[in-house]
């Protein structure tokens, strides 16, 4: 008797909540699985740093050997979004080291500007002779060349933290100038370069 009840009960409305995720359900259903990125430019330019820097990257962690596939070569950065060569927009959730004051180009990062050009301490030995750097004995100081393709690299971010183009472009350049040179390999403590040069 009690069997009959319930299957004569009437069918309650479905309540908002399971109407929404029936609809969430029918458009997950509905989008495709992954969605393919347009890497084929990243690939070729993977392929011809593999000739010229040691694993084609100039950080062991950027080699993805350990997670498989290949890296994703970077051509800049816009506020909280990196773009690869390809056109493929990426959230940073990285935000590279350093960039703690609120991602790129916001304003906690101008926050942190006044900090980092505050004056040093002053050094309890005397300053080297020479006044000035090595770059304007080479073209002299704000070359109009120099300015411009500094101006044009700092409209696209200054640090990536992933591979990007320009590392080939300065591999074949330093290959070019250096006879006895076959793969260049830049790295930011010692003990990489090296383990890479072992």
């Amino acid at each position: 008797m009690h069997a009959r009840t319930l299957a004569r009960a009437p069918v309650a409305a479905p309540s908002a909540s399971r109407a929404r995720a029936g609809r969430r359900a029918a458009r997950a259903a509905a989008a495709p699985a992954t969605t393919a990125l347009n890497t084929k430019r990243s690939e070729e330019i993977f392929a011809e740093a593999q000739n010229l820097l040691p694993g084609g990257v100039n950080s062991p962690v950027r080699a993805f050997k350990s997670v498989g596939g290949q890296p994703i070569i970077f051509d800049r950065v816009e506020g909280a979004h990196c773009v690869d060569v390809d056109g493929n927009r990426y959230i940073d959730y990285v935000r590279e080291w350093g960039r703690g004051g609120g991602g790129r180009g916001e304003e906690g990062a101008r926050e942190l500007v006044p900090q980092l050009a505050a004056p040093m301490p002053l050094l309890p030995f005397p300053p080297p002779p020479q006044i000035g750097s090595w770059g304007p004995a080479i073209v002299g100081h704000a070359h109009p060349e120099v300015t411009a393709a500094l101006t044009a690299q700092l409209a696209k971010g200054t640090s990536f933290g992933a591979p990007c183009e320009l590392e080939n472009v300065l591999a074949k350049a330093v290959i070019a100038r250096v006879p006895c040179v076959e793969m260049v390999g830049a790295g930011g403590w010692g003990g990489w370069g090296g383990g890479a040069a072992a």
